[in-house]
């Protein structure tokens, strides 16, 4: 699905305002909605699509993914007066 340099797969990637990352936060909003990650991982008010790419659109997020898409992501999300930090990984990955 993904095409990869090698080593790029074992690199952590900040999010960039292109077309390419705004695919890959389409696709990592997928893997957790249909495993329901979303729900356990997101605020309430981050989980439509638009809302969580909103949040996730920033530099502060960093991205790992393979040829299967993101494996795992890190962020930050403002709540309130502070912050709330967020990672996820995708489930059943094997690593090195």
């Amino acid at each position: 699905m993904y095409t990869l340099e090698p080593g790029q797969d074992t690199q952590l990637h900040r999010y960039r305002p292109d077309s390419f990352y705004d695919w890959l936060l389409i696709d990592l909003w997928g893997k957790m909605q249909a495993n329901g990650d979303l729900e356990k991982t997101m605020l309430c008010c981050s989980r439509s699509l638009l809302a969580f790419c909103k949040v996730l659109a920033a530099p502060e997020t960093c991205l790992a993914y393979d040829q299967d898409g993101p494996y795992f992501a890190a962020w930050c999300e403002p709540v309130m007066a502070g912050v709330a930090a967020g990672a996820w990984d995708r489930p059943g990955l094997a690593r090195p």
